[in-house]
């Protein structure tokens, strides 16, 4: 589908070259370097395609190779401060007597042909607690009394920090892997009876099969909000074909219980199509572009047309209008998710909603701004790009409507 002699055509077979350790063929005339640089750049893989790079009899001109090689020395130093920082956080969570876990990038990483060519944007750490806010609050002191500032606290499942001595640090503290009202919580509580132990006490790791496993389900929660990026299909490849026919096996049927499995074939398929020698049948077209066109961490307009997509789901088109009130004025459970109210008394509606506007009216700029940006974005989304988002979930195997 994408031919080596086109921009994304290249990118790719650059890719498959770092991760197999092949010899990449020369840049086809019709490629641009600058236009294959900036795609690596935009899905965090210019360090991967460094290694390809550097191969090459006839390189980039010297100003793009310098900038090339300072995005992977910079990539490099980020790499050393996040492992320095995983070891330092494990030493003190452990040392107060809590079960700690280093999960996502930092485990994956370990698989690649070499852990640099795998970036993470930040450090996600899983800390066992007894679910009460107690414990959680202990947890953010500790993180508080130890020099980092907080960025996004109490959603319920993670609270992130930050260091404002070093921008290279960012950590996310994970109590539970999903949201307890996402659809697949029970499908990812993190059993750490059957973790894999380390030297250290105290230190979990998952295995290859609950790291490949956990991942898809950081995958599906990805597909409800800013979308999927290349880099996620180099995590599908690199993992699933470390795991044996058997583990593979097993894999399956255990996705086929969360009701995942289509949407891995999906994600496998892709994967071998880029990186392995698969040919293309076309059924996952709409989904290549689409992943080729978002970013390491998507955008937030996918997010946007999914809701469309719902809207029109539930109004037999897109609504516009309704959408936007259905934003003002969300339904009764809503509501009392919200404002966390857990015994549903009907005359409170009212109130809740003229709370809602209230709160609207006074919410700070940043706030407002959003709201804005929200309501220009809706009004600019087209049909063609709602239809796109279906034909993406259908080849995908995943019914949005049921999220």
């Amino acid at each position: 589908m994408f031919e080596i002699n086109t921009d994304y055509g290249y990118f790719l077979h650059l890719a498959k070259c770092a991760l197999n350790d092949l010899q990449p063929k020369e840049k086809p005339p019709e490629v641009i370097f600058e236009n294959v640089f900036q795609i690596s750049r935009r899905h965090s893989l210019s360090n991967l395609l460094w290694y390809s790079v550097e191969k090459l009899n006839n390189k980039p001109s010297p100003e793009l190779m310098a900038q090339w090689y300072s995005d992977y020395g910079v990539l490099l130093r980020q790499a050393a401060y996040q492992e320095m920082e995983t070891e330092k956080l494990t030493h003190i969570f452990t040392s107060r007597g809590f079960d700690v876990m280093p999960i996502k990038g930092s485990q994956i990483r370990a698989y690649y042909l070499q852990p640099d060519m795998r970036t993470m944007g930040d450090i996600d750490f899983m800390v066992k607690t007894d679910g009460s806010k107690v414990q959680r609050d202990v947890v953010k002191q500790i993180m508080l009394d130890n020099g980092y500032v907080p960025d996004v606290l109490d959603d319920g499942q993670v609270d992130a920090f930050k260091r404002d001595d070093n921008n290279d640090i960012y950590i996310e503290i994970h109590y539970e892997f999903m949201h307890q009202k996402h659809p697949h919580y029970n499908d990812f509580i993190v059993d750490w009876n059957s973790l894999l132990t380390t030297e250290t006490d105290g230190l979990y790791k998952m295995s290859l099969s609950d790291l490949y496993y956990f991942n898809i389900g950081h995958f599906i929660k990805n597909m409800f909000s800013k979308g999927l990026g290349v880099k996620n299909i180099v995590d599908v490849y690199v993992l699933w074909h470390q795991l044996s026919k058997d583990e593979q096996f097993k894999m399956n049927s255990r996705l086929l219980s969360a009701g995942l499995n289509d949407f891995n074939i999906s994600l496998v398929k892709i994967a071998d199509i880029w990186f392995g020698n698969k040919e293309d049948d076309g059924s996952t077209k709409n989904v290549q572009n689409y992943i080729l066109c978002n970013s390491e961490y998507g955008f937030h307009r996918n997010n946007d047309i999914l809701n469309m997509m719902k809207n029109e789901a539930v109004y037999g088109q897109a609504d516009r209008k309704k959408y936007l009130k259905d934003r003002i004025f969300p339904s009764a459970s809503e509501l009392y998710n919200r404002f966390g109210i857990k015994k549903k008394l009907p005359f409170l509606l009212p109130v809740l909603w003229i709370a809602r506007v209230i709160l609207l009216i006074f919410a700070p700029k940043k706030k407002i701004e959003k709201i804005k940006k929200e309501v220009e974005v809706i009004n600019d989304i087209s049909q063609d790009e709602i239809d796109r988002g279906k034909k993406v979930f259908e080849e995908f195997g995943i019914d949005y409507k049921k999220y």
